[in-house]
């Protein structure tokens, strides 16, 4: 699993609900995406979002899948907004704080 193309595709779907007035539908979507990838990806330990995840929880194969690069937290910044925005959650609005945060 790669949680920041997932957290990526979670915001074109819920900046789409936006532009289609607030789409209650694609909202739902956009939204389970990224609390689904959240949960998977966000390194509870010491914070940041890993670069890949294995669906199994199984070990990774390459050194570079635990590292946390730049772009998925702009992913994660930009959907948490969003999220935040269309559904009022509180939950984003703390997602949103954590990944700007340690960014």
């Amino acid at each position: 699993l790669n949680p920041g193309h997932a957290i990526e595709c979670a915001w074109f779907i819920l900046w789409e609900a936006k532009l289609r007035g607030n789409d209650p539908k694609l909202i739902r979507l956009g939204c389970q995406i990224l609390d689904w990838m959240w949960v998977r990806g966000w390194d509870e330990e010491f914070g940041g979002l890993f670069y890949f995840r294995d669906v199994y929880d199984k070990p990774v194969q390459e050194y570079w899948h635990d590292m946390k690069f730049w772009w998925p937290h702009n992913e994660a910044i930009i959907a948490t907004l969003l999220a935040w925005q269309l559904t009022g959650e509180k939950k984003y609005s703390r997602w949103h704080m954590k990944v700007h945060d340690w960014a």
